[in-house]
């Protein structure tokens, strides 16, 4: 469901880019659910990959038997596909009772930076010189968001989280990439939610958190993260992937972060401004001159077009 088997005509592309608005809509609400529930951030994250799970099952059955198993040589993939994208998100949405969601969500957008490093190193597929003024410019938009109120005293724990979790992110999409190579995009994702609510609810009790027993507020709030963030970002994303350019989706993409800013400042009153505003302008000129740094060689998959953070 990548391609499209054949030109689509304009009312069918138009009915695509309104659904990967509402895709962009989704993700953009990602920080919003976890900073609105009064939960901490690794309830959130827990609940947040349970819901989806299940309401992903539907689309996970209605593919073939085939399309279903769990083949030998992607199973090792999709564990550590399940081990990175639980520790993502437990880590973003932790980092999330320290900084604001704007800030989070900018600086968490550098991981398609880490994606062309991790495949220079991994891969030693050569990079465009282009890629590298992406990356100076990417890291200076991030240490300027850091920086806030102008003064390394200023920097929070959250944002140094977020930083080095958008490596981790960075990673769960080079594994990705492997494993999208022998698998739809339905399977791959639901037996990553599977296995990541299998290890998160189980951490969850053992860490001493409650799971249940909160608010209407906070409930509404995880659920959300569940049902609009996860299930509903994922299936719109899919489903403009499969009738619009995988480059133009990444670009899109790009306003992601924005959005949340607007949304952070509109429904929880943040400030998104001064140096915050300047490094995440920069944070998304680095990120648009890195996606565009293809090599030569880069597989398909590895390409830049979804989600560039939790």
């Amino acid at each position: 469901m990548d391609a499209p088997s054949a030109p689509p005509d304009r009312r069918e592309m138009l009915r695509a880019y309104l659904i990967l608005a509402v895709g962009i809509f989704a993700f953009g609400f990602s920080a919003i659910f976890a900073r609105a529930a009064d939960a901490p951030g690794f309830v959130v994250a827990t609940w947040r990959v349970g819901i989806a799970s299940l309401l992903l099952t539907g689309p996970f059955l209605r593919q073939p038997a085939e399309a279903r198993r769990l083949r030998r040589g992607t199973r090792r993939w999709v564990v550590l596909g399940s081990f990175t994208f639980a520790l993502s998100l437990a880590v973003f949405h932790m980092a999330l009772d320290h900084t604001t969601a704007a800030n989070a969500t900018f600086i968490g957008n550098l991981a398609p930076v880490w994606v062309g490093l991790f495949t220079l190193i991994v891969l030693h597929q050569a990079l465009p010189p282009v890629f590298w003024p992406g990356v100076v410019v990417g890291m200076f938009g991030a240490f300027f968001i850091m920086l806030g109120a102008g003064s390394v005293g200023g920097i929070q724990g959250g944002d140094i989280a977020v930083f080095f979790n958008s490596t981790i992110w960075a990673a769960y999409q080079v594994v990705t990439a492997h494993a999208r190579a022998r698998m739809s995009a339905q399977s791959w994702v639901w037996w990553v939610l599977v296995i990541s609510s299998a290890t998160l609810f189980p951490l969850a009790l053992l860490f001493g958190y409650r799971l249940t027993g909160y608010d209407q507020a906070t409930t509404l709030a995880m659920i959300g993260a569940g049902v609009v963030s996860q299930a509903g970002g994922f299936l719109a994303y899919n489903y403009a992937l499969g009738r619009i350019a995988a480059a133009r989706v990444s670009v899109a993409g790009t306003l992601q972060p924005v959005l949340t800013a607007i949304l952070a400042a509109l429904l929880l009153g943040e400030d998104f401004g001064g140096l915050r505003l300047v490094g995440g302008a920069l944070v998304m000129l680095g990120v648009y001159l890195t996606s565009r740094a293809e090599p030569l060689h880069w597989p398909r998959v590895l390409r830049p077009h979804g989600p560039a953070h939790p």
